[in-house]
């Protein structure tokens, strides 16, 4: 398959991505077996061998139909239900696919504004030439494709009368309910689905997608082995071999730095319309409780004549992700002028594309510089299959680097009012991390590292942490490993160790004044831990060999137990 991935520069260490390891385990795990957030619209995930064959053939069937008898296709919809049949036409076609001399029907996108001047516009490019339509909705009730609707089926209903028009109106929808599905059950419109668990943003590989794309001639079995086999190249959880999640990972990586922007940019206008299936992708995914990378797009060379100067020397709160096409649809040269009065003939004969990359190579050199890091994702060619392969690309992206992997959420401690630093306090734990790993039989292994709402890491506390982890987790039992064999009546007189203690012997003891050094917070985490749910909280000395089998398999065991005294027994005996 050729799409490849590269970070250019020294911006971030491949060990810093490698480190992360672990995490994207966890997520992909949790995106495949659909244990995160959200599983509920995972569809696409699979969706590229999973899909429904009979509609992928009806889809086709309908598409000819519309060839035949239509010269023109309005297609309907706001979001998703436009912007993925849109780049794909762009990519696959061409930007001037409705000038273009074809066998296969102009197509208009309409129902994606309120805008009264655009749908004059196309009724007027429309005309008299016959025409059907795609209407894409899930409820039907949508402001902007219910109005385009009303007034397309009124115009294809006064131009061919109920029972034809009723032939040229193709619904993709929900499979049962709906306003819309309602009236295509009653009036008999041929319809297609939206699957329950693909949301819109990832729709364009279904028959939102598919349809307006079959009806322009676009090869479906190309786009969906291109997407099978990105599938299939980007399901392997190792970060070293998964381009595409490296990318999530220095995504991620870069929003912790602060770079809270990231530029697509791309070098042909082939690829505008794909910037803004991205803007959507990206936005609607990370864009939720107050976080999220910001994405924007930009058209090189166009844009380095416009927002060129602030990439160069403005704010450094972005990185930039280029999409680089390697052979271009179609080539052309430079030609020789005698006069040479711009001075291009060093150019002469050399290929556009040539000079293109140079551009690209000089840019990014520039804008790396200036201090803005290069992220590039290379494709050999834009066609169907290589469509299919990006799509499913940015989908399988997206899906891991949206994925919220903070275990301990906090905020800045103040110490008597003063700020010590990035020292953090723990707010909340999210222990679906932990269970994801364990039913992986991973031993998670903790860094007391907490990120606040702005993805800032503070340093907290371990006995702290330790404590809020056990809580969340409903642990049974808690052990401090430290290096004193447990809590002393009297520290300098080693013979008072005591052995076991209730949680209100060991909140007197705290308030006694009589504890020092770090055994008072670590102790004050025992009796937290012990009301907030903990069955029991144990002291141990780490020195000890096989401390922690000796604590659980024996009955005496060692150190110090806090329990709860509502217990019927004391834990230790003997």
């Amino acid at each position: 398959m050729g799409i490849s991935f590269s970070l250019k520069g020294d911006f971030i260490k491949k060990d810093e991505v490698f480190a992360l390891q672990k995490e994207v385990e966890r997520c992909h795990y949790a995106l495949h077996e659909k244990t995160g957030k959200g599983n509920d619209f995972l569809g696409w995930v699979d969706l590229p061998v999973n899909y429904d064959k009979e509609e992928f053939d009806r889809i086709k069937k309908a598409a000819a139909r519309i060839q035949a008898n239509s010269e023109v296709l309005i297609v309907i919809g706001i979001g998703g239900s436009y912007l993925g049949a849109r780049t794909a036409l762009d990519f696959i076609k061409t930007q001037f696919y409705n000038e273009r001399k074809k066998d296969t029907p102009d197509i208009y996108f309409v129902g994606n504004n309120i805008s009264s001047a655009y749908l004059n516009d196309v009724l007027a490019i429309l005309g008299d030439r016959d025409f059907s339509v795609n209407v894409i909705s899930k409820s039907g009730t949508t402001t902007e494709p219910a109005i385009a609707f009303r007034i397309f089926k009124q115009l294809l209903e006064k131009k061919y009368g109920k029972a034809e028009a009723a032939k040229r109106i193709f619904a993709t929808t929900d499979r049962a309910k709906g306003a819309l599905k309602g009236m295509c059950d009653r009036e008999g419109y041929e319809t297609f689905v939206i699957p329950d668990d693909v949301g819109g943003r990832f729709s364009v590989l279904t028959p939102v997608g598919l349809l307006p794309m079959a009806a322009a001639g676009v090869e479906l079995d190309a786009v969906m082995q291109g997407a099978a086999d990105a599938r299939e190249k980007y399901s392997n959880p190792d970060l070293k071999e998964n381009d595409c999640y490296q990318y999530a990972a220095l995504r991620h990586l870069f929003y912790q730095q602060g770079k809270t922007v990231e530029i697509l940019a791309n070098y042909e206008p082939h690829l505008t319309s794909f910037g803004e299936w991205f803007k959507q992708l990206f936005a609607e995914s990370e864009g939720k409780e107050h976080k999220g990378i910001f994405p924007v797009a930009a058209n090189f060379s166009t844009d380095l004549h416009s927002i060129g100067q602030y990439i160069q020397d403005g704010l450094r709160c972005f990185f930039e992700t280029v999409l680089w096409v390697k052979t271009p649809k179609s080539a052309a040269v430079v030609p020789f002028d005698a006069q040479d009065e711009d001075g291009l003939n060093f150019l002469a004969e050399k290929e556009i594309h040539f000079v293109n990359s140079k551009a690209f190579a000089g840019t990014m050199l520039a804008h790396m510089d200036g201090g803005v890091p290069n992220l590039v994702i290379e494709l050999d060619k834009m066609d169907a299959y290589h469509f299919g392969a990006l799509v499913y690309f940015f989908e399988k992206a997206v899906g891991i680097s949206g994925k919220d992997g903070m275990l301990l959420r906090c905020e800045k401690k103040l110490s008597k009012g003063e700020d010590i630093g990035f020292v953090g306090e723990i707010t909340k734990v999210d222990p679906q991390i932990i269970y994801d790993l364990l039913e992986k039989d991973f031993l998670p292994i903790i860094c007391p590292i907490g990120s606040d709402e702005h993805y800032a890491s503070y340093n907290i506390n371990a006995d702290d942490a330790a404590c809020a982890i056990a809580r969340a987790v409903k642990a049974e039992k808690l052990a401090f490993l430290t290096d004193v064999e447990g809590v002393y009546k009297d520290f300098e007189d080693k013979s008072s160790l005591i052995s076991e203690m209730t949680v209100e012997e060991a909140q007197a003891f705290v308030d006694s004044g009589s504890l020092g050094g770090g055994m008072l917070p670590k102790l004050q985490n025992c009796i937290d831990a012990i009301e907030n749910g903990v069955s029991r909280v144990h002291i141990l000395d780490g020195r000890i060999p096989h401390c922690l089998l000796l604590e659980i398999f024996t009955d005496k065991g060692i150190g110090t137990a806090i329990y709860n005294s509502k217990e019927d027994v004391r834990y230790y005996h003997g």
